[in-house]
């Protein structure tokens, strides 16, 4: 599936090249901050940590999306997302601070399962996982879920797989979303990896 970029994700870049970056990097920050922010909160941070993770993370997020070699195989919001996250984490550890592990047991693996599939930078863990998503959920359920999670709308997916409308495309990501939890419920080595893979 062939992602077509947003109309919002176009202005963006564009108006980054254009050097109206403190205008694209206020809509970010009004528009975007509470995805990360209530990740970090929920998890044990505060947003003073989510706004010196974004601070780490801009200026390198920024070359990136702007060289030539870069492919959008995923929303921005999806993508800076993941970055600002990840930076979080890695902060922590610098500090010496108690990583914040997403725990099964306290949020619920389905919960798990999503944090996983929004990952979108960690390479090993998005073989690992495809790999698994095949095998376990199979070809349907591999491509709906990581559509979802690189930005696709429920819209776009029902049309993209012929699958009605957009209640269908809900129920059948809901059941995938389960099919997976239930494989990692019964499955502890597996999660294991999953999680290793997750916070290494």
């Amino acid at each position: 599936m062939n992602r077509k970029v947003t109309l919002a994700d176009q202005e963006i870049l564009q108006m980054l090249k254009d050097k109206e970056r403190d205008q694209a990097w206020k809509y970010i920050f009004d528009k975007w901050r509470g995805l990360w922010t209530s990740y970090i909160v929920q998890h044990g941070g505060n947003t003073d940590q989510a706004d010196t993770a974004l601070a780490d993370v801009w200026y390198p997020f920024e070359r990136k999306v702007l060289s030539q070699n870069f492919k959008l195989e995923y929303s921005l919001k999806a993508y800076l997302n993941t970055c600002v996250r990840r930076q979080w984490i890695r902060n922590m550890k610098k500090e010496n601070m108690p990583a914040i592990e997403f725990k099964a047991e306290e949020h619920g693996l389905e919960a798990f399962a999503d944090e996983l599939l929004r990952d979108v930078l960690n390479e090993e863990l998005k073989t690992v996982l495809d790999k698994l998503l095949l095998e376990v959920l199979g070809e349907s359920c591999r491509k709906i879920l990581t559509s979802f999670y690189s930005g696709y709308s429920m819209e776009e997916i029902a049309q993209e797989y012929e699958l009605g409308n957009e209640d269908n495309a809900k129920n059948q990501k809901h059941r995938c979303s389960n099919k997976l939890r239930d494989h990692l419920k019964n499955n502890p080595q597996i999660y294991q990896i999953l999680k290793r893979l997750y916070y290494d």
